[in-house]
């Protein structure tokens, strides 16, 4: 498999961009949990960092492609009961995970179009 700095980077990227769905289907669905404290993923600037490895050397594909999604509880604060989920923020953080996770799938998508295309012109 060709594994490259690009592909590595896309992968990273899908693979954060479902830890983040996962965490905000379980904050939407403990909404009215008494103390549960609303998740939040970050991976953009640890991709990002591992991006520039590669750029001066420091770090190869699969150093970008093993970047990790960190969990991290939020800190808003919370209601009466405990919780600090926001239904508001969720669906909007929601829909924007959704847009970017399909821009990124389409970008890999279109990476192996390519692929495709230089093998079937090798041929």
């Amino acid at each position: 498999m060709v594994y490259d700095v690009t592909s590595a980077a896309l992968h990273s990227a899908l693979s954060g961009l479902s830890t983040r769905r996962r965490v905000i289907a379980d904050n939407i669905a403990n909404v009215d949990t008494p103390h549960y404290l609303a998740g939040r993923v970050s991976f953009e600037d640890s991709i990002q960092r591992a991006l520039e490895g590669a750029r001066t050397g420091r770090v190869d594909a699969a150093g970008v492609g093993s970047v990790a999604a960190d969990r991290t509880m939020s800190d808003a604060a919370t209601r009466l009961n405990g919780n600090n989920v926001s239904l508001d923020d969720e669906v909007v953080s929601q829909t924007t995970n959704e847009l970017a996770y399909s821009t990124v799938l389409e970008a890999m998508n279109g990476k192996f179009r390519l692929l495709r295309t230089a093998i079937s012109q090798g041929a």
